[in-house]
């Protein structure tokens, strides 16, 4: 039977209760360094039991877990668990340090935008924002009635102006509002200058079928919200040109050949004319335009009425 001395037995409690102070000492150091660089116990459990994703620091590679080998140098190599996630209820803690790769993921329930110019914005609200902004518009003239079609609106509307078939002028034809408002504030002191007569349709045997002859031509300037116009000739559609419609048809009427003041020619509107008023003076004269001569080109009739449409996508 061995007998162990007293001695041995006070070296080997000494040796333990050194042991344990120095583990405590160790805990101690542990916990400290954790306090200063901001770490939590909830954080450290789940950064240890996640797929945590580290970043590279001081040559580390990251390998998705936590390594003793972290431990190198505490405050340089080892990553920082609040500087590395980003905490679900937001604060100061909780800025990004660098782009967010979503990996073709969607951000769902997205609240709309504050006041910030660099808030996210949400669906909904760019598709709002995009429809009221219409980008852009686009004007045209309405030659045969005072209305707009649906779809645009009307910003004024009277009647087709122009100068007499005598006059040396010609060009566009003017749509002068028909308003109460004074034109002039005096009277022009020779009798030939810039002159406007009412612009009215020609004979029946000068114009497309259906077109009203010896009318008054009425107008209206239309605008068109968040689209383009164009006059199609050729055909009461839009050529084919993607997303136009029509937004109105009818046939072609312009100037006579031979006269000296000749008018440019525009589609007017045949279905909707408004033929309330009939022409006296008959001045300034749109007539049908038509087909003379087709030499090399076989698509065309000769003599026959030009097709047109307004067209707007």
């Amino acid at each position: 039977m061995k007998i162990t001395s007293q001695t041995s037995v006070g070296k080997k409690m000494n040796k333990i209760r050194l042991i344990t102070l120095s583990s405590l000492l160790f805990a101690l150091i542990l916990l400290n360094l954790f306090i200063l660089n901001g770490l939590t116990f909830k954080q450290i459990a789940q950064a240890i039991s996640s797929n945590y994703a580290r970043a590279t620091k001081s040559g580390i590679a990251p390998d998705n877990q936590l390594q003793l080998t972290d431990w190198n140098s505490l405050i340089t190599s080892w990553n920082n668990l609040p500087a590395d996630f980003v905490a679900r209820t937001g604060g100061a803690s909780s800025n990004m340090q660098g782009a967010l790769d979503m990996g073709n993921n969607r951000i769902t329930n997205l609240a709309g935008p504050g006041t910030s110019a660099n808030d996210a914005a949400n669906k909904g609200y760019v598709d709002t924002a995009v429809a009221g902004a219409g980008g852009g518009g686009d004007t045209f003239t309405n030659w045969g009635q005072s209305t707009c079609p649906a779809g645009s609106t009307a910003l004024y509307s009277g009647f087709a102006f122009h100068e007499s078939f005598n006059q040396s002028g010609g060009g566009e034809p003017t749509c002068l509002e028909f308003t109460t408002e004074p034109l002039t504030s005096g009277a022009p002191t020779t009798p030939i200058l810039d002159t406007l007569s009412p612009l009215s349709t020609a004979d029946s045997g000068q114009l497309p079928s259906g077109m009203p002859a010896r009318k008054v031509v009425k107008c209206a300037v239309c605008y068109r919200d968040g689209g383009t116009c164009f006059e199609h000739w050729g055909g009461q559609n839009c050529g084919g040109a993607a997303g136009f419609t029509p937004i109105y048809t009818g046939f072609s009427l312009g100037g006579f050949g031979n006269r000296t003041s000749n008018i440019n020619r525009h589609c007017v509107d045949n279905v909707n004319f408004d033929a309330a008023i009939t022409s006296t003076s008959y001045e300034a004269v749109w007539y049908g335009t038509s087909i003379y001569s087709t030499t090399n080109v076989g698509l065309f009739t000769p003599n026959s009425y030009v097709k047109c449409s307004v067209c707007c996508n």
